[in-house]
């Protein structure tokens, strides 16, 4: 078991490390190249720029990932093509933590397995290699579940470090992405006030103020999450004429 174990993890370096040694001339896409140009801000001692997609000053861009890219630039003197190598050594870390959170859940078999897809899934091998913010989201939302799970088999002082751990590896996932947070409290306030609207129309029929006031309500948010898709579309345009040009 421990030989095919190691097996699969050093397939699974092999292959990120290969893909970014195969797509090492690619052009960086927007979002990369925003998060390269940060990031050489930072290294280079200019303090944190404000995005080329974002909406002006804003948290359009969360800190974690630029700092890490900026400490990778900092570290080695290089641009981002190291920074891929090593993001390839951080993918393979999240197969880690897939199969020791499989292992968790069910057993070593099943742990190998979910090991092994890991390992060789292109979206995985992917996303962990582009210069994207995923490289750090993936494994540290992983984490956080890993160490959820352990603290809800543990008790006293061991369940409160494992919950310290599970918030603190949380609150990195989100300083890292804070769409994840925004996404989700979004959705979930589009659920409540459906639900709203549904109890409502059972109550009050299709007519009834309540009815009325859920919809107006459940309008007005989906006309704000529309408005920034579309602003965030127009600022994107802009900024890829930017860097193309």
């Amino acid at each position: 078991m421990k030989l095919a174990v190691g097996a699969v993890i050093f397939a699974a370096l092999l292959l990120r490390v290969g893909w970014v040694a195969h797509t090492h001339a690619a052009h960086l896409s927007v979002d990369a190249g925003d998060y390269d140009r940060i990031a050489h801000s930072i290294a280079g001692g200019h303090g944190y720029l404000p995005s080329e997609v974002g909406i002006g000053p804003s948290a359009y861009r969360p800190p974690a990932y630029p700092y890490f890219l900026a400490a990778i630039y900092k570290a080695t003197g290089r641009g981002w093509l190291v920074a891929r190598y090593i993001e390839a050594a951080l993918s393979t870390l999240t197969v880690v933590l897939i199969g020791l959170l499989a292992w968790q859940l069910w057993d070593r078999r099943t742990a190998l397995i979910a090991l092994a897809l890991a390992a060789v899934f292109p979206p995985l091998i992917m996303q962990g290699t582009i210069l994207m913010s995923e490289a750090l989201l993936v494994p540290l939302i992983v984490g956080a579940l890993l160490l959820a799970w352990k603290a809800r088999g543990s008790t006293g002082r061991a369940r409160v470090w494992w919950l310290i751990g599970a918030g603190i590896t949380g609150g990195l996932a989100a300083h890292r992405r804070a769409a994840v947070v925004q996404h989700r409290v979004a959705h979930r306030n589009l659920d409540v006030l459906a639900a709203a609207g549904r109890n409502a129309l059972i109550e009050g029929g299709d007519n009834s103020h309540g009815t009325q006031h859920a919809r107006a309500r459940i309008a007005d948010r989906r006309a704000r999450f529309d408005g920034r898709t579309v602003r965030i579309a127009v600022h994107a345009h802009r900024a890829s004429h930017r860097l193309g040009n």
